[in-house]
């Protein structure tokens, strides 16, 4: 199952689909909202939690997935926040944030 265009990442030589991360997030009990925006060699995670986060551990987690997806040596960035901005015109959060083409963050 493929997510939405916007939803997928895209880095050199590797397409990364929301589900490579989506699915670390949904074994992570802590994390009840979440963003990943895309950076130059990996993401960056804005998660709203429940409870304590060992964010450490789940940056591990997110960096193993890229890197089993394709994406060498990611760097994965992780902070706890108190909500995830929403899209004016939708009122829903979007997940996925990817880089414009031709961008370096």
């Amino acid at each position: 199952m493929e997510g939405r265009a916007d939803d997928v990442l895209r880095f050199p030589g590797v397409t990364l689909r929301p589900l490579t991360l989506r699915s670390v997030f949904v074994a992570t009990p802590e994390v009840v909202e979440y963003q990943v925006r895309q950076t130059a060699r990996g993401v960056h995670a804005a998660a709203v939690v429940a409870a304590a986060l060992d964010r450490a551990g789940l940056a591990d987690r997110l960096r193993t997935a890229l890197a089993g997806a394709g994406l060498p040596d990611p760097v994965v960035t992780v902070e706890t926040v108190t909500a995830v901005p929403v899209d004016a015109r939708t009122g829903k959060a979007k997940r996925f944030l990817s880089l414009a083409p031709g961008t370096a963050s």
